[in-house]
């Protein structure tokens, strides 16, 4: 019940806004009832918000025409086809993901193959028959044959593994890229106290089951896991540590921490006691005596 409440309670993830409203129409009623509103926005309202209407939102034949050229004959990304065209056809919304399936239909119809991710496992693969050593691994969904993630470690990876894994870094690079996919790197620290990247992997997904499989696939290719692991406070990750990662010590990184706190308690306490409490929690965070600390606690 508390996963279906959190998703109904959450604003839009593009921009953090938290407005939103809940609805409830119930079986025995004609009416329509607000359970919930959350009426502040972190942006401008946009007063013809009919542009994102579905007639609005779809290429006539010339735009198709257009993206089709571009596609085809300039290979260019979608990206740049948005920066192109918006400013040439300002009355078009293009949105990313209808000109996402715009360029997939293109590229069906052509045949064209050589998308990033082939590209990438190409990559990989010609560079692991050059060198077996390197380690590269395939994340396949069972029922669509779609590939879901690619994991890869070099052997001058897996040997930083081997000297210097005894504190690891777990860093997810949360859906930065155009294709908005995770991307997991796991940070090492040598003995000269400098960051050394040791693992690499995209996935589609955030789940349990994604993260499970790339904490198995450095088992496989290491033989070891680490002694302590820093993460952030994601549930999927902490519980794919506790199953993979056994008899380790896991803790949360006090940077995500640090960003998490005034995020999730600053319009919740008044800025007086807020900073009393993150005054206090810094305090506590500090303290190199376990016995004052349980104290103080």
């Amino acid at each position: 019940m508390n996963s279906i409440k959190q998703q109904h309670n959450k604003g839009s993830k593009k921009t953090d806004c938290k407005w939103h409203v809940n609805l409830s129409k119930p079986k025995n009623t004609d009416f329509v009832h607000i359970t919930f509103i959350h009426p502040d926005h972190n942006h401008e309202l946009l007063a013809n918000n009919s542009i994102f209407a579905t007639a609005f939102r779809r290429f006539d034949i010339s735009i198709m025409k257009e993206i089709e050229h571009a596609v085809v004959y300039d290979r260019c990304d979608i990206y740049t086809i948005r920066n192109l065209f918006q400013p040439l056809f300002p009355d078009q919304l293009f949105l990313t993901q209808d000109l996402s399936n715009a360029i997939q239909k293109i590229k069906q119809k052509h045949q064209m193959v050589g998308s990033d991710a082939s590209c990438l496992l190409k990559f990989l693969l010609k560079k692991q028959k050059e060198d077996p050593t390197m380690f590269v691994q395939l994340l396949i969904n069972a029922d669509s044959d779609r590939l879901c993630g690619i994991f890869w470690m070099t052997l001058n990876q897996i040997l930083l593994w081997s000297r210097y894994s005894d504190i690891i870094l777990h860093d997810n690079t949360s859906r930065t890229n155009k294709y908005n996919y995770p991307l997991s790197l796991f940070i090492l620290v040598d003995n000269n106290g400098k960051s050394r990247l040791g693992v690499q992997a995209f996935l589609n997904d955030e789940t349990q089951e994604s993260y499970e499989w790339i904490l198995q696939q450095t088992l496989d290719a290491t033989g070891s896991k680490p002694c302590v692991i820093l993460t952030d406070m994601d549930p999927a990750m902490i519980s794919a540590c506790q199953n993979i990662y056994k008899d380790m010590y896991h803790v949360y990184c006090i940077w995500h921490m640090s960003q998490n706190i005034p995020k999730q308690l600053k319009h919740k306490l008044k800025t007086a006691d807020f900073k009393t409490f993150n005054k206090d929690f810094w305090k506590m965070r500090n303290l190199l005596c376990v016995e004052v600390f349980e104290r103080q606690f």
